[in-house]
């Protein structure tokens, strides 16, 4: 009795193992994993009120595979705030995007398109005035693989609302899992 048991367990191990190191070897052949990571890069807008200026950001994402070329991608980017109409301004912008890949592996570039959500800052001598806009995202990039869990990812991302335009060039850092 203890035997065959051994034999189910030992089968069972096998099964386990053989499963995941399949799943293991399918996701780096495919190289679609889940991902964090952090971006810095420029921060250039326009708007309808006047508003034009450019500063430096920093961006949060995290991304999780839909299927092979597919992924969700969950943003966060603080600009530094920007002189202009005499006083300072910037959007905190949040965005929710499908990344779609080209290739399956290797070099791999990409294209964006989403919609995200914007915290409107502007401070005057007049006071501080909070808004909120919404905006529709796109734009591309690439991501380069540098190991078997980093990637180097230079890209474009444009936040484009009725009244505003925002262009920002960056590079991230991505840790896959």
């Amino acid at each position: 009795m203890l035997q065959q048991f051994s034999r189910h367990a030992l089968a069972a191990l096998t099964v386990i193992v053989t499963t995941a190191l399949g799943a293991d070897a399918l996701a780096q052949a495919t190289e679609n994993r889940a991902y964090v990571g952090v971006t810095i890069g420029g921060n250039l807008e326009q708007a309808e009120d006047g508003v034009v200026g450019e500063s430096a950001g920093i961006g949060f994402d995290a991304g999780l595979p839909l299927n092979r070329r597919w992924m969700l991608d969950l943003e966060v980017w603080v600009p530094g705030y920007f002189e202009t109409n005499g006083g300072q301004h910037r959007d905190i912008l949040f965005n929710v995007s499908a990344v779609r890949f080209l290739q399956d592996s290797g070099v791999r570039t990409f294209a964006v398109i989403g919609a995200g959500f914007g915290i409107v800052q502007q401070r005057s001598e007049f006071g501080k005035f909070d808004g909120s806009e919404t905006y529709l995202v796109f734009g591309g990039g690439v991501q380069i693989p540098v190991g078997a869990r980093l990637a180097i990812v230079p890209e474009v991302r444009v936040n484009y609302a009725i009244s505003a335009l925002i262009v920002r060039p960056q590079v991230g850092v991505r840790v896959r899992f």
